[in-house]
């Protein structure tokens, strides 16, 4: 069973501290507002500028989560096998008689 935490948790600098990023992003949008077109061949869009860097953000966000992905799942397979052969290393010396007597008698 767990101890219960007798003292409640301060959430007041994480409040002040996300009301700062949403004013900033807030500031930011509102500067940012005017339209700006992007040409790519054939096409040309017309959005808000904070738009476009919402979106590169996003798009930017999700080709490293994709880069990275494989890395992840290899290093969680590696983790794992190195463990289970921390495991097999001990029963292996448990196993091991052990001869107290390696000395030579005379």
């Amino acid at each position: 069973m767990t101890a219960i935490d007798e003292q409640p948790k301060n959430h007041i600098p994480k409040i002040i501290i996300g009301t700062i990023i949403v004013l900033l992003l807030v500031v930011f949008s509102v500067q940012n507002s005017f339209p700006a077109t992007v040409k790519l061949y054939f096409w040309e869009i017309n959005a808000p500028l904070v738009l476009w860097f919402v979106i590169c953000f996003i798009l930017g966000i999700s080709i490293a989560i994709v880069a990275l992905w494989p890395i992840s799942r290899h290093s969680k397979r590696k983790t794992k096998l190195i463990e289970e052969l921390k495991a097999r290393i001990e029963l292996l010396e448990y196993k091991e008689p052990k001869d107290n007597n390696t000395s030579n008698p005379i």
